[in-house]
């Protein structure tokens, strides 16, 4: 779970993002969006003030991330980015993006975030002059510039659920996205661990595979009494949501990253895909473990500062995990763990 601190009325965390955009004028296979498989979708505006306006009294983040899609193809961003500043509900906010549209974007966009975050793909729409000029518009007007280079992907997706109930226990309890990446969300009057909730079912309807609303069936409603309480209950839950039947989560095996083609984005035939053999066995093991020694640490040291320090080290030395078991092993039941205590603290 998702290290959460209770603050008074607030319960605190470090990120939340929201969907600008559902689609992108990229098409990255395994997009953890599904971006490449959705249909244009612009976010209202008005409904997101009305729920960020239930969020802020009990919700706050350290950084507030607009992601997509692609959220420069969004005309009111700049609207959107005004209503999370007035509601108070983060600190700081950030942009996510591929670049591509930086030649576009109103100088205000800049004026009003604190920082854009570029993801810089092997794709000729971004290059080293979209990038000066991004150092050159950050630097005019006070907004810090991230830029990571992204030659790589983890599968994600799959087509036929995961039968095997331990299976998807293992992959939502070492899930970086939900737990160490905070990269909950909302839409439309729901809170969400992840965002894979909001287009999981769209695109198993499009392979044509049944799905339930998954919508709410994994989201917590925003507009009904005692929100802080069921915000507080639902990060602190232990079992996995029931889109993660479909997900891989962050133990897939790593892939190039590449663009797909129109003829693969409009595929409705179910993936030829089985979990067992598309997990990485050794990354999930490693996070397996890093799962419980987190939850130890922030137990004994109940402390975002020390969860966010815990999700540094371990990003930093995912790297030493042998590449050599995501060609050979398939996933093996694992020893069943006890189910963890809720991860929320209060704090002064």
């Amino acid at each position: 779970m998702p290290f959460i601190a209770a603050s008074g009325p607030r319960l605190r965390a470090v990120k939340l993002e929201y969907n600008a955009v559902e689609h992108c004028n990229y098409g990255c296979r395994e997009c953890s969006h599904f971006s490449p498989h959705l249909a244009v979708r612009h976010s209202d505006l008005s409904a997101f003030e009305r729920d960020v306006a239930a969020l802020a009294p009990v919700y706050h983040v350290e950084r507030f991330r607009f992601v997509g899609g692609e959220p420069l193809l969004h005309k009111q961003l700049v609207d959107f980015v005004a209503a999370v500043r007035d509601s108070g509900i983060a600190d700081t906010i950030e942009v996510v993006t591929n670049g591509s549209m930086l030649h576009r974007v109103d100088d205000r966009l800049f004026r009003s975030i604190d920082f854009l975050s570029i993801s810089w793909y092997a794709d000729p729409r971004f290059d080293e002059r979209k990038l000066a000029l991004a150092r050159e518009k950050c630097h005019a007007h006070g907004t810090t510039l991230k830029v990571k280079r992204a030659n790589e992907f983890r599968m994600m997706q799959l087509t036929e659920p995961i039968g095997d109930p331990q299976l998807v226990d293992d992959v939502y309890r070492s899930c970086q996205i939900a737990h160490s990446w905070y990269c909950q969300t909302f839409l439309d009057g729901f809170f969400y661990l992840c965002s894979r909730p909001l287009f999981t079912a769209s695109y198993l309807q499009t392979r044509g595979r049944p799905a339930p609303d998954l919508r709410r069936l994994d989201g917590v409603p925003l507009h009904e009494p005692d929100l802080r309480g069921r915000l507080e209950a639902y990060l602190a839950r232990g079992e996995p949501l029931e889109s993660c039947r479909h997900c891989l989560g962050t133990v897939g095996k790593r892939i190039e990253w590449g663009q797909m083609p129109l003829a693969e984005r409009r595929a409705t035939a179910p993936l030829g895909r089985r979990a067992e053999e598309a997990i990485s066995r050794g990354v999930l093991a490693y996070l397996l473990r890093w799962e419980r020694a987190e939850r130890v640490i922030l137990r004994l040291v109940p402390s975002l500062r020390v969860a966010r320090a815990l999700t540094v080290l371990k990003e930093a030395t995912m790297r030493a995990v042998s590449e050599n078991t995501e060609k050979r092993r398939p996933y093996r039941l694992l020893r069943r763990r006890r189910r963890a205590t809720p991860r929320t603290t209060s704090t002064t």
